[in-house]
């Protein structure tokens, strides 16, 4: 990826996020839910665990764990190391292609 396509993401992802801070709690919710269900999806495919996956993201376990079971909406940098480490676009861990 090179460098504007990497400044796309990023802005793409940042503008999610505050879209989701003025959201309200109800589409949070569908939005974490969203997420976790392709996070773990994709995780599944790939024959990862929650431990060797944060490992492979530099996260801790405790993190994705959370994340997938929709406990908590990632901010940009953590949704950046997941879809780094299951070899994915943004849009495509956050849903938005296939």
């Amino acid at each position: 990826m090179d460098t504007v396509e990497k400044r796309l993401a990023e802005d793409t992802i940042d503008k999610r996020l505050e879209k989701w801070k003025q959201s309200s709690g109800n589409e949070r919710g569908l939005e974490k839910e969203q997420i976790a269900k392709q996070m773990k999806r994709l995780r599944e495919e790939r024959g990862l665990s929650q431990i060797k996956l944060s490992a492979i993201a530099d996260l801790t376990p405790a993190t994705v764990n959370r994340v997938e079971k929709g406990v908590v909406l990632a901010d940009a940098i953590t949704i950046r190391k997941l879809a780094r480490a299951l070899g994915v676009s943004l849009a495509e861990l956050l849903g938005e292609e296939s």
